[in-house]
């Protein structure tokens, strides 16, 4: 069943926090990440904020108590614009995209203290000239980094150079609303015109390798995060609060849907290492662990999604082929649980790894779930 061994550890900052991730752990390293950024969004003046958590098992008593404290900030930077996207390229170096059109690369100094060392301006305008929106990032590598923006632009980026080494103009003709790379030459684009696209960059041309819709009654797709195992099963968050699982490797409709939230999905994410564990965040103030694993649903009624159901046009997947094709999420064949039953305003963004949950909400908060029980 997918739990949480303590309550939610809530930390209360200045200003509405648009986007959370952890620091990735150093290759070959064991447990978990203590250090997470964070980005702000309206208001007068917006940050990138790094914060340390530390969560340890003390004993007491022939068995063990974990002991958890707020975040602590390590230290911050002042930027222009809303934060609207945060991709860790290395330990030291953090990507960050911004309302203003623009890009940065910011790196972590021992000397707790956080700066930008390149920065990208205007990358994404409207054809009439003002700044556009760049509203999402994805990392082919650690020294690449591919931009989406509400100008339907792509463009790829060395993080070392100045100049974009390619743009794709009219990539989509409504808002890139999220970016994933599934190979080291392919990415796929999200927009808020339904359209989920495959982009192999080692042609030259500007069109899409493949275009998947999906239908009308979804709205606009809003997230999108790739299986960390199986490169061909993406999950896409839409406005309308469905998910929905896509088999890459099959045209038409997509392989499950499961109608969850009651309004946008703004983040999803597959565990990186237990995938069978997904968590979606929301409009609606709900923050969701969606553990497959099981054959029965012993969540209350209480704390699950209004609906989870199969949907028209969706099709099952084979009997062998993950429970997120399967059909299992459609039939209810899951435990779902809301780690924030109480909170009403936005969840905007979420990030896992290892044990420990972050999310970033419209409420002033960091909220950290720390030690849940995935497998």
């Amino acid at each position: 069943m997918a739990s949480g061994s303590i309550d939610p550890v809530v930390k209360y900052v200045t200003g509405k926090v648009s986007k959370v991730r952890w620091k990735p752990l150093p290759s070959g390293s064991i447990g978990s990440s203590d250090i997470f950024v964070s980005g702000s969004w309206d208001e007068e003046v917006n940050k990138i904020c790094l914060w340390r958590f530390s969560s340890e098992d003390q004993p007491m008593d022939h068995t063990s108590v974990t002991s958890v404290t707020e975040p602590e900030l390590v230290c911050s930077c002042e930027v222009q614009g809303d934060v609207m996207d945060l991709q860790f390229l290395d330990e030291e170096r953090i990507t960050a995209s911004f309302s203003n059109g623009c890009v940065a690369v910011l790196k972590y100094r021992p000397a707790r203290s956080l700066a930008v060392i390149q920065k990208w301006a205007g990358l994404h305008r409207f054809k009439g000239g003002g700044a556009a929106p760049c509203t999402a990032l994805a990392l082919l590598n650690s020294t690449t980094v591919v931009t989406g923006g509400e100008d339907g632009r792509l463009t790829l980026l060395k993080v070392d150079e100045q100049q974009p080494l390619r743009t794709i103009d009219n990539a989509d003709n409504a808002t890139v609303t999220s970016l994933a790379c599934t190979l080291h030459s392919e990415v796929l684009s999200t927009s808020s015109s339904r359209l989920l696209k495959v982009w192999d960059l080692r042609k030259h041309d500007s069109k899409p390798a493949r275009v998947l819709s999906v239908s009308d009654e979804y709205l606009s797709i809003q997230s999108m995060d790739r299986h960390p195992h199986q490169p061909h099963l993406v999950a896409l968050g839409c406005s309308s609060g469905a998910v929905c699982f896509w088999d890459l490797r099959h045209d038409g409709h997509p392989s499950s849907l499961a109608q969850a939230h009651q309004a946008d999905i703004w983040d999803l994410k597959f565990h990186r290492s237990y995938p069978n564990n997904l968590f979606t965040c929301s409009q609606d103030g709900a923050l969701w662990h969606w553990d497959a694993n099981t054959n029965t649903t012993q969540v209350p009624p209480q704390q699950r999604p209004d609906s989870i159901r199969q949907r028209p046009g969706s099709v099952r997947g084979e009997p062998d082929s993950s429970p997120w094709l399967s059909g299992a999420v459609s039939h209810g064949k899951v435990d779902v649980r809301n780690y924030l039953p109480h909170n009403k305003l936005s969840v905007n963004a979420l990030d896992i790894e290892s044990r420990h949950l972050v999310c970033g909400t419209d409420s002033e908060a960091i909220c950290i779930v720390p030690n849940l029980v995935v497998r």
